[in-house]
């Protein structure tokens, strides 16, 4: 019986990681529904800036959230969703930092619920 190297599991690892991350972000996906999903809230998303080039880090944050329940950070490129899981402060608000990748039209998006996500704000971000 021959033994798998180490650099092959953490490639497994890493790749089960990645799939189950993408678990909530194809729930949330699904939005709208009973129990009150489709409104809208009065959350808020900044992006700053709007518009980098691709590699480059951009800066978001907003208010409105729910206290005591994490929100999920999305963002989708165009042939990618990566998903993040991030706090909200006692006021209510979110800051986050986050990198690019290919050129492109970007959205970012933030979910917040329980079992069914709720989509509450969302930007576009231009990669050059």
């Amino acid at each position: 019986m021959r033994r798998k190297r180490p650099s092959v599991r953490v490639a497994q690892f890493f790749v089960v990681v990645i799939a189950l991350s993408l678990v909530p972000v194809a729930l949330a996906g699904k939005g709208g529904g009973g129990g009150g999903g489709g409104g809208t809230t009065s959350a808020t998303l900044t992006l700053s800036p709007t518009s980098v080039p691709s590699g480059s880090s951009f800066q978001g944050s907003g208010c409105g959230y729910t206290t005591g329940q994490q929100a999920n950070l999305v963002v989708a490129s165009p042939s990618s969703r990566m998903f993040y899981p991030i706090g909200v402060d006692s006021r209510g608000c979110v800051a986050f930092g986050a990198w690019t990748g290919e050129v492109g039209q970007y959205t970012v998006s933030i979910y917040q619920g329980g079992h069914r996500q709720t989509l509450m704000a969302s930007a576009p971000l231009t990669v050059y």
